[in-house]
């Protein structure tokens, strides 16, 4: 991942695709990330969003909130 003030964008990496966009709504630092990625396939939405979670636990504390969009390849 990379961090929001390195302009969020999209990228890709390792057979994952990545996108962050900050939201502005006057209440803090809040954010969507779309996730593709064959780790998610088999996996539940809750389990999928569990892994981007505990891979953002430190961004996540400077959070005001987080929108999270996960996905697999298409074949």
């Amino acid at each position: 991942f990379w961090r929001a003030d390195e302009g969020g964008g999209t990228r890709s990496a390792g057979g994952r695709t990545a996108g962050l966009r900050f939201l502005a709504g006057g209440c803090g630092a809040m954010y969507e990330v779309h996730i593709e990625s064959e780790e998610f396939r088999e996996k539940r939405p809750v389990q999928q969003h569990q892994m981007v979670n505990q891979a953002l636990s430190e961004e996540i504390k400077s959070m005001h909130g987080l929108r999270i969009f996960t996905s697999t390849p298409k074949p």
